[in-house]
């Protein structure tokens, strides 16, 4: 029995829209590969490991393109997502959308009621969340065995980057949320991103 197959465009071929291509080309649920990238360079080295239907530079081709049915969209800078993932939605393409859905709470709401709306699925590329480690640490949270220990902040920090901050603080980057916690009790703890 055959599997059933689609097409599937990739809007962004940089490392991570790289490796969904390279991925994508590799299975047997996609039939046709379509690839879109703003550099022409890195779209050609691209396109000759995926061997795509139509490879472009300009990412409208794949939402014009009726036989697409699904994008994966991995554009940086992170500004770019709404506004593509919504173009796509508008076009009436499923859509597999690299963290952060968007930078304001509204445009991510916008962009579920649109998906719902039209019935299509948007999901987001959280793939750190299948990470053993992660959790560990959530479960260690929502028990309490981790608060204000260096168990907890060991197990989050070795699946995370510690990135320097201040002079007194540290802050995690953990799959694109930031956080920042207090290497003394005397250092006030901050709001993420302030």
């Amino acid at each position: 029995m055959a599997k059933p197959s689609i097409n599937v465009g990739i809007i962004g071929t940089g490392w991570c829209g790289g490796i969904r291509a390279v991925a994508a080309a590799a299975s047997p649920w996609v039939d046709q590969l379509h690839i879109a990238e703003i550099r022409e360079e890195r779209l050609k080295e691209v396109a000759a490991l995926t061997n795509p239907v139509t490879a472009t530079t300009d990412y409208r081709a794949l939402l014009e393109n009726r036989s697409i049915v699904a994008v994966m969209i991995s554009t940086t800078p992170e500004p770019t997502h709404y506004p593509i993932a919504k173009e796509s939605l508008l076009a009436g393409k499923h859509v597999f959308l690299e963290k952060p859905i968007a930078m304001e709470l509204r445009e991510a709401d916008e962009l579920i009621a649109l998906a719902h709306s039209k019935h299509l699925t948007l999901t987001i590329g959280y793939s750190q969340r299948f990470n053993p480690k992660f959790a560990l640490v959530k479960r260690s949270m929502e028990d309490g065995t981790s608060h204000g220990t260096s168990a907890g902040r060991s197990a989050a920090a070795s699946s995370c980057r510690l990135r320097p901050w201040k002079r007194r603080t540290t802050s995690i980057s953990c799959c694109g949320a930031w956080h920042r916690e207090s290497r003394s009790a005397s250092t006030p703890r901050k709001s993420a991103r302030s």
